[in-house]
């Protein structure tokens, strides 16, 4: 293994990023804390390029508006793996979107490696390499960092550039390529304006939404604000009882089972909730709510098996071409418009999309 740089004082960072600014490809990963808090807390950021490995101390480099600056070029290919809470984390760190970057999980995906699988399994399937992941849970926040810790966070991101030649290689042999580039870009553009939305949530949208939509973006308003886990605010499971329950008071929401410990103030402004939303009418559960039919089912089954069937032609996971909400959310609908644009739409024959229209036809 390629030894790791480890950076802690600002006088070094200039001088690293002078230098990967000229690099056209960066491998990137973080670390961090996030057990009793809403925000995570950063600890480490890794960054790999074809010939070195740095490590910076995000607890003791106060400011990372250089590091910033170079991971924000878009003339710079970023590569991660599963990369949703590292984009959480880099984008509280430097306060905008890290692009572009590739997702070498999404990638093995369209290989048929797994929807989501893991980056030590896929080191090992794809490059026979075995890694050591037991400081997976490690203290990040713990300072002075061990070596069994620097070697994990190293082993995150050294392997990732020779993943992507080798994935990106197949899937361009392929002709999924491009079908891959389409997706990730959805995916970022999906995270980022779900981010959006989490930072300057609309009370005038929340105002005509369901019971369960405008109870979660309280939920993360209220999260965000008191440094808490969402979860710790209130449980989905208790959001779901509340929902399903005729409940409309603080006393009868703390009598739910899924609700002993939620906090006597939040049932208070849940209640209310649930008051304007009965009246409103926004209660009412409708198509997307209710439970499938029997011939619903059967439906529903024949989709799935077609899907898997195609996915397994073009030699990538079935959940990509559509997982089980958005097939239950066809059958409800009877159409599916996702097959109709984009990649999907040159995935999904014209024949197979003919038989599935004739299944959901004939609800």
């Amino acid at each position: 293994m390629r030894q790791a740089h480890y950076i802690e004082k600002r006088r070094d960072v200039g001088l690293l990023c002078r230098d990967l600014a000229r690099r056209p490809l960066l491998a990137l990963d973080t670390e961090f804390m996030r057990k009793r808090t809403y925000y995570a807390k950063p600890c480490l950021l890794q960054i790999a390029s074809r010939d070195q490995v740095f490590l910076l101390d995000l607890i003791k480099l106060s400011d990372c508006a250089e590091i910033c600056q170079v991971l924000a070029d878009n003339r710079i290919d970023k590569i991660m793996h599963g990369c949703e809470q590292d984009l959480e984390v880099l984008n509280q760190v430097c306060g905008q979107t890290i692009e572009p970057v590739f997702d070498t999980q999404l990638a093995a995906a369209f290989l048929a490696y797994g929807y989501q699988i893991g980056y030590k399994n896929l080191v090992t399937r794809r490059l026979a390499i075995e890694i050591n992941d037991d400081q997976t849970r490690s203290d990040w926040a713990r300072r002075p960092l061990s070596e069994e810790q620097k070697d994990y966070a190293a082993n995150d991101v050294i392997h990732l550039l020779p993943l992507w030649d080798s994935l990106s290689a197949e899937l361009k042999q392929s002709s999924k390529y491009r079908w891959f580039l389409e997706e990730n870009q959805h995916r970022i553009k999906r995270w980022r304006d779900k981010n959006n939305r989490r930072q300057q949530p609309s009370e005038n949208k929340a105002a005509a939404q369901p019971f369960m939509e405008n109870a979660r973006q309280w939920r993360e308003s209220e999260a965000r604000r008191i440094d808490l886990p969402r979860q710790w605010v209130v449980s989905d499971a208790c959001l779901a009882a509340i929902n399903r329950s005729q409940a409309n008071d603080e006393g009868a929401i703390l009598q739910l089972e899924d609700c002993c410990r939620l906090n006597a103030g939040f049932a208070r402004v849940l209640a209310r909730m649930k008051g304007k939303g009965a009246r409103g009418g926004g209660m009412s559960r409708g198509a997307k709510g209710r439970r499938l039919s029997e011939e619903e089912m059967d439906c529903l089954r024949n989709i799935s098996r077609a899907i898997k069937e195609l996915a397994q032609r073009h030699g990538m996971d079935d959940k990509l071409i559509a997982g089980g909400k958005t097939l239950a959310r066809c059958v409800h609908r009877r159409s599916c418009s996702a097959w109709h644009r984009g990649w999907r739409k040159e995935a999904v024959s014209a024949s197979e999309l003919r038989q599935i229209n004739s299944w959901l036809d004939a609800l």
